[in-house]
């Protein structure tokens, strides 16, 4: 039996509201994860999928990139003691490519908190920034408006 699993946690627990596209070749399906925070798709074609998080909990992130399966896994004996695959979970193809195969993927995925930015002073405080702004250009322009005329006069004195 060929399957993959999503197992959607955050932190300290699961989250039971995150909803999963899965695509593969023309089939595709939407699917929510329950109670444990768990989606599973059984009896699966051979082939490439992609799994994208459509939706998860307000104030959580949903994954940037969907995630990219080919099932069988295949994995050479090094690949296999590198990830320290569970090797009965697999099947071993000792007569052809020496290969391991894997007709199962488990996919622990945790998300983050949205990013808020703080809110730092308090509520309209910018507002007198842009009064002060606003005074100090009309000072300036009243400076060089005065300044013109002084010019004008000294120039008729002369």
């Amino acid at each position: 039996m060929i399957f993959i699993s999503i197992i959607k946690r955050f932190f300290s627990y699961h989250a039971k509201s995150a909803i999963y596209f899965i695509s593969h070749i023309c089939e595709s399906t939407t699917a929510k994860t329950d109670s444990n925070g768990e989606i599973v798709w059984n009896n699966l074609d051979q082939g490439e999928y992609q799994i994208t998080e459509v939706k998860t909990e307000n104030g959580k992130t949903v994954l940037k990139e969907p995630i990219k399966v080919t099932l069988p896994i295949t994995m050479t004996d090094a690949e296999v003691k590198t990830y320290k695959a569970d090797t009965s979970k697999g099947k071993k193809d000792t007569d052809y490519s020496g290969k391991w195969y894997f007709y199962e993927a488990t996919y622990e995925v945790t998300n983050d908190y949205t990013f808020i930015l703080p809110q730092t002073g308090g509520m309209g405080i910018w507002k007198y920034g842009f009064i002060g702004v606003g005074i100090m250009g009309l000072l300036t322009g009243g400076l060089f408006a005065y300044d013109s005329l002084n010019r004008k006069r000294r120039r008729r004195r002369a």
